[in-house]
């Protein structure tokens, strides 16, 4: 049975073991999570108040590369740091208190930023900056003062690519889990950047989210921040998605 949730409650995440290099070395990537908002922080003085944060990467030297994150507006926002250019969905896109599953596509070779909700295209523009060197992944915690709003919610069979993931791999793949495409090898050391269920349980004294990927990008986190939500039933689709799950503390 498995642990269908991680919940970030402001507290930091961060990699046990960073890359050494840049894990998007051709400026493509592909993000994609189940996500499940349940409301948004105020960081109090900036104008861009009420947000979620859903994932931030920055530099090998301290330093920022991009973030994704949920505003109370029901949109979506990606910013890339290098040069500030940021992109919003339209607002809706985003239901507090029901799962939805995200897919964020930043395909440099094609110059295209698509916004994907539950496997349909919603969003897409043209891009004409690179993105930094990415190395340090935030999932779900904010990395700087600017965006310092994190998630309030749960973050589940999330994955990154190194690749633009095409509009036919992202609505095929959209309602299945992370071991569903390890088993048909579609996730390998090779292909993806990292993978994490948060099936694990927490290992002895430690609060540690496994990378399935086969890249051991193992994510570090504080007990107050790992929670579990309800022990969902094996079809991710009506477990995860269609069916709002209370989410409870671990004790």
């Amino acid at each position: 049975m498995a642990y269908p949730a991680f919940l970030q409650t402001g507290t930091s995440s961060a990699p046990g073991t960073p890359p050494a290099a840049n894990v998007f070395p051709d400026g493509n990537f592909t993000f994609e999570a189940c996500l499940y908002i349940q409301g948004f922080f105020n960081p109090g003085s900036y104008a861009d108040s009420q947000t979620s944060q859903i994932i931030a990467l920055s530099e090998g030297p301290p330093g920022f590369c991009f973030f994704i994150r949920a505003l109370a507006s029901g949109a979506i926002e990606f910013q890339n740091y290098n040069g500030g250019a940021n992109f919003f969905t339209g607002a809706g896109i985003v239901k507090v208190g029901r799962w939805f599953h995200l897919a964020v596509v930043y395909d440099w070779t094609g110059r295209t930023y698509y916004v994907y909700i539950n496997g349909q295209q919603v969003y897409q523009t043209a891009i004409t900056v690179a993105l930094r060197d990415c190395r340090n992944i935030a999932l779900g915690v904010a990395t700087s003062a600017r965006n310092n709003n994190n998630l309030i919610g749960a973050i589940d069979e999330a994955r990154m690519w190194p690749t633009a993931r095409t509009p036919a791999q992202i609505s095929a793949n959209w309602n299945r889990p992370n071991a569903a495409l390890l088993a048909d090898g579609q996730i390998t050391a090779a292909t993806c950047v990292g993978c994490w269920d948060f099936d694990t349980p927490m290992l002895a004294g430690l609060a540690i989210c496994l990378d399935a990927s086969g890249r051991h990008w193992d994510l570090a986190s504080s007990f107050s921040a790992l929670h579990r939500g309800q022990q969902g039933p094996a079809s991710f689709l009506t477990g995860y998605l269609t069916t709002p799950t209370t989410l409870s503390t671990v004790s």
